[in-house]
């Protein structure tokens, strides 16, 4: 057990330092450190984050997708004996952007609950429960995909944007509680899918408040077009 979380510590680390390399030496250098729109949110980050969760992130779960037998295995596969290597490299990938983000970019309060609270699903989900383990990461995917559409807002505040991201993010949200009640119901229910099932309602209603009640400063629809 305690060369298991070693192991987990170990390969952790190597993928942090790669978004740290991705980060720093790559968005910054050619996106630039500074921000738009009075956000606190730089060009170079919000480039990072929209590589990740739109090419990325979707581009290894479908090529994992077709490393293994069948759908239906990778769907409702147990972690301890998944065949795709690459869904197990994803895994890391997304645990770590959220380690990276602790010690590597700045965050709100906001960001830092929405990222301890993420952290603490995958975490359960996968090496807890265990099941499901491509229905679990898919449901990340998705919701990190909606949460690219807010960067593509930061960098271009139109009304057209604050629609798209608001879409999104409510597509992203649903599909995302499907997954969870998806692989919920693959296995005999256990305490820790209750656990990660509550924590990821509150998680999904935090984002759906956030995005829907703040208008951004901004008035009406009319006063947006002359910004377009």
């Amino acid at each position: 057990m305690l060369e298991d979380f070693y192991s987990i510590c170990g390969r952790l680390c190597i993928y942090t330092a790669a978004h740290g390399v991705f980060s720093k030496l790559v968005c910054k250098p050619l996106f630039g450190d500074g921000c738009r729109n009075g956000f606190e949110f730089p060009d170079y980050d919000c480039v990072r984050s929209t590589v990740l969760f739109w090419i990325i992130y979707p581009s290894i779960l479908i090529y994992s997708m077709y490393q293994t037998e069948s759908f239906d295995i990778w769907w409702n596969g147990d972690w301890d004996n998944f065949d795709s290597i690459w869904l197990y490299r994803l895994y890391y990938i997304i645990s770590s952007k959220f380690v990276w983000d602790f010690i590597g970019e700045k965050l709100d309060n906001l960001l830092i609950l929405h990222h301890i609270a993420c952290i603490i699903i995958v975490y359960l989900q996968v090496y807890v429960n265990k099941f499901s383990v491509g229905c679990v990461i898919t449901g990340f995917v998705v919701g990190e995909i909606g949460s690219g559409s807010f960067n593509i807002y930061v960098m271009s505040p139109t009304y057209r944007s604050i629609i798209i991201h608001k879409t999104m993010i409510t597509i992203s949200d649903i599909l995302g509680l499907y997954t969870c009640i998806s692989s919920c119901l693959a296995e005999p229910h256990q305490t820790i899918q209750i656990t990660t099932g509550v924590i990821l309602c509150l998680l999904v209603l935090g984002r759906e408040y956030s995005v829907h009640s703040i208008t951004f400063g901004i008035k009406s629809k009319e006063s947006l077009v002359h910004e377009e």
